[in-house]
């Protein structure tokens, strides 16, 4: 249909003086590529299609068409699926260019040297999506976990699956509980998650002994030393909010990261990391609440890799790290 309307509007054009003038050089691809484009669409649009003519020069040392397999196309029954397709297709392609950027030799030529091979790189190579979302399914995800597991540089544009990130729904629930304070729920998930990495005791300590989870909540007087963290990151959401509405929110965010120290864990995009990474201890207190947060997370091996780094500096008595010790071990019997 759409064809024969082209059609029409071009002999419309021509009978009131129009000029037809046909657009045949492809100037980007080589032609062994224009010949498969050419293949594919003269069957289908017949003899009304313009064939592309070549332009650049064929490279004889290296495959111009690759057809990937496809691993693992067969169902429950034996036949090929689509669902089965969608789900072997992006860890074959991410190791197809991953030897291709490593392994293959292959050359290409760039826009500002177009008479100059130079080697394959990531950002040459280039995936197209027909949709980005099936359903509630991100079709990107698989891809991107793939690449990721090779260590290939990569750059999504127009996905929707950066508000997926666990980093970023952690900096999402932090600027909520900033914006709305009185979010009792929100205000919980920010100081229980990777920024402050409270534990549950704490928090139920508080709950019970001061009130509601509010920054804006008057203090008790004397403020049991143990909820002395909990009141610290109290006091940053508090000031967050008082300034939230007199500056940018770049800075908002900056000074969060700022204040719970976790530039280098959300740089490499793993919250799990912000202990292990910038929890620097300054205090024995610190010290005792890193070792806590690890085993919340039942990492023992690291919470013994972060008492013994940091102990000495911190002049640690010895009672006390013997006391962390013997709790790392009783965990590790409870989780066995």
């Amino acid at each position: 249909m759409t064809a024969a309307v082209a059609t029409a509007v071009q002999q419309r054009r021509r009978t009131q003086g129009a000029k037809l003038v046909r657009l045949t050089v492809s100037f980007r691809s080589v032609p062994e590529v224009q010949d498969a484009v050419n293949a594919a669409f003269e069957s289908r649009l017949g003899p009304g299609y313009v064939r592309l003519a070549p332009f650049r020069d064929s490279c004889p040392d290296q495959p111009a068409v690759v057809a990937l397999p496809v691993p693992a196309p067969y169902g429950d029954y034996g036949r090929v699926v689509e669902w089965k397709i969608e789900e072997s297709l992006p860890d074959v392609s991410a190791a197809w260019i991953d030897w291709v950027v490593r392994k293959s030799g292959w050359t290409v030529t760039e826009r500002e040297r177009p008479g100059e091979r130079v080697p394959v790189e990531p950002r040459h190579v280039c995936l197209l999506f027909r949709r980005f979302r099936s359903f509630q399914e991100d079709m990107t995800r698989r891809y991107r976990e793939a690449l990721e597991a090779r260590g290939l540089p990569h750059l999504l544009v127009g996905g929707t699956a950066l508000h997926e990130r666990e980093e970023i729904e952690v900096l999402r629930n932090a600027l909520a509980a900033i914006e709305r304070p009185d979010d009792e729920l929100t205000v919980f998930a920010t100081l229980r998650g990777p920024l402050f990495a409270l534990s549950d005791a704490e928090l139920l300590v508080w709950r019970e002994r001061v009130g509601h989870l509010h920054p804006f909540r008057p203090l008790p007087v004397e403020l049991p030393q143990t909820l002395s963290e909990v009141a610290q990151a109290m006091n940053v959401l508090r000031d967050l909010h008082r300034r939230r509405n007199r500056q940018p929110v770049a800075h908002t965010i900056a000074e969060l990261l700022e204040a719970t120290r976790a530039h280098a864990a959300l740089a490499i995009g793993d919250p799990n990391l912000i202990v292990a990474l910038v929890l620097q201890p300054r205090t024995i207190e610190e010290l005792v609440h890193g070792v806590d947060a690890y085993l919340t997370q039942g990492r023992y091996e690291e919470a013994t890799t972060f008492l013994g780094a940091h102990h000495t500096a911190l002049a640690l008595p010895s009672n006390t790290r013997e006391d962390l010790e013997k709790r790392i071990i009783l965990m590790q019997r409870v989780k066995s």
